[in-house]
């Protein structure tokens, strides 16, 4: 795959007809300096020049919850003016699991204390952000999926208590921002698929049941390691027969070390295998949450996450 990629890295990849299997939405989301450790992250703000070319082609730019609420607020609004300016959507990430830690779920992904989503949204509103959205970040997956003994915090709640939790968490984000669309972020990787599909089906209808309301989108974490095309087309179908819009991370799983060159070599592969599979999607999220060699800027320099959202905008021709 690593001589692949250093392929696709090398040569100038050729505009073609716009493939139907492309989404047509794209979204970035570029790694911050308080959730990781994001060296350029603030020149996304700052320097907008420097991804012209991706920023004409996003839709959304999604950033974490504790971002906000951790950096300096006149540093907050200039870069929010930065995103009007440009005529971008705002995503937040947040956790959605409100449990006592003191029991479980302590230092697990996905769980807060309770009425900490309320705060937050509070703690957003008195910034004067305003989201267009928010992303529940893996609800079912570590509330409900995860299982002990490798994660021996994990509080192991049924698929109907999770649900309870994350509409609770949604209302209180929705007291704040009645109008607010809520996404959901899920691992569909690295279970059985017949016991993940019945997973998700029985988690959107608990869901919709106990808020009244089912998720505007899922958007699929795929751990790219394990054989992810029937999981990922399964999931597609399932939220499409509901409604429900589906998208997917763009990313690379594993090695956090491995070169920015091979990282993005690997992400392109996927986008070119989805397509070949005839798997089609709503939108994307170009990202990276761990390989901090992978960096923003620029869009010019295809080894970069704006690089990547670029040379999808392109509409790429992949090699068979």
């Amino acid at each position: 795959m690593k001589t692949i990629a250093l392929a696709f890295l090398m040569a100038a990849t050729p505009a073609a007809a716009a493939p139907a299997l492309i989404p047509t939405e794209l979204w970035f989301s570029p790694t911050d300096d308080v959730t990781q450790h994001g060296a350029d992250f603030h020149d996304v703000f700052a320097h907008t020049e420097r991804w012209s070319i991706a920023a004409s082609h996003t839709r959304t730019v999604s950033i974490p919850v504790r971002y906000f609420l951790k950096t300096p607020p006149e540093i907050v609004q200039a870069e929010l003016a930065s995103l009007r300016n440009l005529h971008l959507r705002l995503n937040v990430v947040i956790l959605a699991l409100g449990v006592d830690k003191r029991v479980c779920g302590d230092g697990i992904e996905g769980y807060v204390w309770p009425g900490e989503n309320a705060a937050e949204a509070r703690a957003l509103k008195a910034l004067g952000i305003e989201p267009d959205s928010i992303s529940l970040d893996l609800p079912l997956t570590d509330g409900h999926i995860m299982k002990r003994p490798q994660h021996a915090h994990t509080c192991e709640l049924s698929i109907h208590d999770t649900a309870v939790i994350t509409a609770r968490a949604v209302g209180d984000w929705r007291a704040v921002y009645p109008k607010i669309e809520v996404i959901d972020i899920e691992v569909p990787t690295g279970i059985p698929l017949a016991q993940w599909t019945e997973t998700l089906e029985t988690w959107l209808s608990e869901y919709k049941a106990v808020s009244g309301k089912q998720f505007e989108a899922v958007l699929m974490d795929a751990w790219w390691k394990f054989p992810w095309q029937p999981t990922v087309r399964a999931t597609a179908d399932i939220l499409a027969r509901r409604g429900i819009r589906s998208g997917i991370l763009i990313d690379e799983s594993g090695d956090v070390a491995e070169p920015a060159t091979a990282w993005i070599g690997a992400a392109r592969n996927h986008v070119c295998e989805l397509r070949q599979a005839g798997i089609h999607l709503d939108y994307f999220v170009v990202a990276s949450w761990s390989n901090m060699n992978v960096k923003s800027l620029p869009d010019r320099d295809p080894a970069t996450l704006s690089g990547l959202l670029a040379w999808i905008a392109g509409r790429p021709t992949c090699s068979p």
